[in-house]
């Protein structure tokens, strides 16, 4: 592992690079900041960069993708927190949308009530109000839309009754 401060030749960082995206996808924004803590010169970055997108080491829209299958299906994240995640990596809107509408609706809410259900085994003893407060925290920090959270806390607590 090297030190953050290390600073490589143009070469190094490339050859480094082309090894890591192989093994990870990773994002423009993700490459740069790796170039900046390695304090390679603006101008070597922006060529290194560029060609690991001219040799497909480096692929922003492929990236969001894969993100946003992982954090579904193995965090279990919303859209809204994927989203947010992804713009904070600086990447462009439109790709953030595309790629978000893979995600079937269907399946989308079924983890919403499959997650609220889970959290609703380990929540006990409080009151009805308690309870959907606890639950539409617990599902918007997950990143899922206040308004789906309300209507799956309704049809689940609904069902308890």
């Amino acid at each position: 592992m090297d030190h953050p401060n290390t600073q490589k030749n143009k070469n190094e960082a490339l050859a480094q690079l082309m090894r890591l995206c192989s093994r990870q996808e990773k994002c423009t924004y993700d490459i740069r900041k790796k170039l900046e803590d390695w304090k390679l010169p603006e101008e070597d970055a922006g060529q290194i960069v560029h060609q690991l997108k001219e040799e497909k080491f480096l692929d922003d829209e492929r990236f969001t993708r894969f993100f946003v299958r992982d954090k579904f299906a193995l965090n279990k994240w919303g859209r809204q927190k994927i989203k947010y995640m992804l713009l904070a990596r600086h990447i462009d809107k439109i790709i953030v949308e595309d790629a978000l509408k893979q995600l079937s609706d269907d399946e989308y809410q079924q983890t919403l009530a499959n997650e609220l259900l889970k959290k609703r085994k380990q929540l006990t003893g409080n009151n009805n109000y308690e309870l959907r407060a606890k639950l539409f925290n617990f599902a918007t920090q997950r990143g899922f839309e206040s308004d789906l959270v309300y209507k799956t806390i309704d049809r689940i607590l609904n069902s308890d009754n």
